[in-house]
C-alpha cells in the first residue's frame, strides 16, 4: 500500500521517511493528524510495533484532547494459539498506551518537553516557547 500524498500531514516538508513508511500502512482516506513535534514519537512508536507485529495495520493516528491517539488492527495470521494472541494483543496495547501518555509531555509542534493544557475545552500539549499561542490555558496534570 502505497502512501498518497493525501495521507501525509500538511507540514510534510518536515517529514521524515520513518513518517513516510508510517503513512504507508495508513489505509486511504486516512491519514496522519499531529503535528510534527510527535513525529519522532511516531517513528518509535511503528519500529516497536513492527518488531512485535510486523503486518499490523494502522487504522488511524490522529491528536485528540491534546495527546496522540494511535489506532491499530493486528495481523495475527501467525500467531498460533489464542493465548498467544492475547498476550500479542495485550503487549501492543501496552506500548501504544505508553506512546500515547509520553505524547501528553511533548510539544506537539517542536517535540521539546511539554505540558497539556486546555482552554475553553480545546487541549493542546505545549512547551514554554509554543505555549503562548494558547494564552489563558489552564495546565492539566497528567500521570
Amino acid at each position: 500500500m502505497l502512501a498518497t500524498l493525501a495521507q501525509l500531514p500538511s507540514d510534510a516538508a518536515t517529514v521524515t521517511s520513518g513518517v513516510t513508511a508510517l503513512a504507508a500502512r495508513l489505509a486511504p482516506p486516512q491519514r496522519i493528524e499531529c503535528q510534527s513535534g510527535w513525529y519522532p514519537l511516531l517513528v518509535a512508536l511503528d519500529t516497536t510495533l513492527s518488531q512485535l507485529a510486523p503486518d499490523y495495520h494502522l487504522l488511524s493516528v490522529k491528536e485528540k484532547f491534546g495527546s496522540l491517539h494511535y489506532y491499530v488492527d493486528i495481523n495475527d495470521d501467525d500467531v498460533r494459539s489464542p493465548q498467544e494472541r492475547t498476550e500479542l494483543c495485550e503487549c501492543v496495547s501496552a506500548v501504544i498506551r505508553l506512546a500515547e501518555r509520553r505524547s501528553a509531555r511533548l510539544c506537539e509542534i517542536c517535540g521539546a518537553p511539554g505540558r497539556l493544557s486546555s482552554k475553553s475545552g480545546y487541549y493542546t500539549t505545549r512547551c514554554p516557547t509554543h505555549r503562548p499561542l494558547t494564552r489563558g490555558s489552564e495546565p492539566i496534570a497528567t500521570a
